[in-house]
């Protein structure tokens, strides 16, 4: 057997059972049980729970937005935790600077949620699908809506799950005004006014949040977190043309699954590309998860956790020592404790502190590179980029396969079934193909356009498997 003779079996093997075998992989049990599995979890981790607070803000967004989150939420959870990323706090629709203390607290009191109470009935309006009213429908449409079905299911029963923490955040900050010490992840009244005596609006949403919020790498513009993971890659596409639209300058590009790109978010205020953002914690106190003071405990004598130390900061400092792996590591613990007694310091000598703990507006920094330490760009949060583009291009790939090894085995096996055992025949089928055009260079360049074919479709192969590999070992 000739190598063009396996390249055009191997291809028409491929047009035969491809398809089978990618819905066997796709829907098979294994596969599908660990992907709702993973969807239960991420719903979960975008339910707000009031004891799983960082300095005055939470790990799950407030739900600003509608729309599915799909980011890395585990890894975003992590990165709050480890004050890498500004916390999720509760924004607010109004603010004034000329309130009184008084009157922030009671209207924080009034207003202040953990997240916007769920509507349940309202889910079902996003699954709707013309499609489902159907008499007969197919079998890809009857999976779809089932999947759509599971979905909504996950849906209402995160919802309920989330007003039943509304509901025990109320009951208990009501007890708390009580008996305070029973409850000490309910914020206490200094607490509140440390983040929310100095306000800002994130040029995004419109809405105002504690002066703690992130940094673009780029232009040092304030974003809240709740914005910055709603920011995403488009979908795969072809290089913009000279009218600045996405596409295909021709055919033979359209063919072409090498063309397609993924292009980086760019900062929605400057552009830039590889959009990152930075955080820097507050210098003054430290309350919440990984910390000593819990958040009911606050009070402007004791800011928590960062004060306890102070008389020993300066000799602690001596004795840490940085390696080149905790200067590589975002999560170093020993570059993260030596940053913040140095903030602290800092903070002590030259911050203006006002009674409630408002800073003086922080100096301006100029723009820092994707890969600079701190940055948190949104190929971080959203790995899944290069699995997108591979399927993508593969999805071509295969495409344009299978137009190829039905066009080219259809001229082979003409030639074949020309070509006779006599010599007659085989002048014959050479003066035929002759007059139509098929000259013998025309079948080697098939024969080639086979192979290449065979061999482009086995490297995407073993490149999806690889891809699938390591993002099943990053869960």
């Amino acid at each position: 057997m000739t190598t063009a003779d396996f390249a055009k079996q191997f291809l028409i093997a491929r047009l035969d059972t491809n398809s089978n075998e990618h819905t066997l992989v796709k829907h098979g049990k294994e596969k599908e049980s660990k992907k709702w599995a993973f969807r239960a979890k991420q719903m979960n981790n975008l339910i707000v729970k009031y004891d799983e607070n960082v300095d005055g803000g939470y790990l799950a967004p407030f739900d600003n937005y509608k729309y599915n989150l799909d980011y890395q939420t585990e890894l975003v959870r992590e990165l709050i935790k480890n004050r890498k990323l500004s916390p999720f706090f509760t924004p607010l629709q109004d603010y004034d600077e000329n309130w009184t203390d008084e009157e922030l607290l009671e209207y924080l009191k009034n207003n202040l949620t953990i997240h916007k109470r769920v509507d349940l009935n309202t889910l079902a309006d996003d699954i709707e699908d013309p499609n489902e009213h159907k008499l007969h429908m197919s079998s890809s449409t009857k999976k779809k809506i089932e999947s759509k079905l599971k979905t909504l299911k996950l849906k209402q029963q995160a919802g309920a799950t989330q007003n039943y923490e509304i509901e025990r955040h109320l009951r208990d900050f009501k007890e708390y005004q009580v008996i305070p010490e029973k409850f000490p992840n309910i914020f206490s009244d200094d607490l509140l006014l440390r983040i929310y005596k100095d306000c800002e609006e994130c040029p995004i949403c419109f809405l105002y949040y504690p002066k703690l919020l992130n940094s673009t790498r780029c232009c040092d513009q304030p974003i809240c977190t709740e914005c910055f993971v709603q920011m995403k890659r488009l979908d795969p596409h072809y290089p913009h043309d000279e009218g600045g639209t996405p596409g295909p300058a021709n055919q033979e590009e359209e063919n072409d699954p090498g063309k397609l790109i993924s292009e980086p978010v760019k900062c929605p205020f400057c552009a830039v590309g590889d959009f990152g953002v930075l955080y820097s914690p507050p210098a003054d106190f430290r309350v919440g998860l990984d910390s000593s003071c819990k958040p009911g405990e606050y009070n402007f004598n004791d800011p928590g956790v960062i004060e306890e130390n102070e008389g020993e900061d300066s000799k602690d400092n001596e004795n840490v020592v940085l390696t080149e792996a905790d200067l590589a590591d975002p999560f170093s613990t020993k570059r993260e404790t030596l940053e913040r007694r140095n903030k602290l310091k800092h903070s002590r000598k030259t911050s203006n502190i006002t009674q409630h703990g408002s800073s003086i507006e922080r100096a301006r920094r100029g723009s820092v590179p994707k890969d600079g330490v701190g940055v948190i760009t949104i190929d971080l949060i959203r790995p899944d980029w290069e699995q997108k583009l591979l399927s993508a291009r593969a999805k071509i790939a295969r495409r344009s396969a299978a137009a190829t090894a039905l066009h080219a085995t259809s001229l082979l096996t003409e030639e074949e079934n020309a070509n006779g055992d006599t010599g007659g025949r085989r002048r014959h089928s050479h003066r035929s193909h002759a007059r139509n055009g098929h000259t013998y260079e025309e079948q080697q360049l098939l024969e080639e356009r086979l192979i290449q074919e065979a061999m482009r479709l086995s490297l995407l192969d073993e490149e999806e498997r690889q891809m699938r590999e390591r993002m099943r070992n990053s869960l």
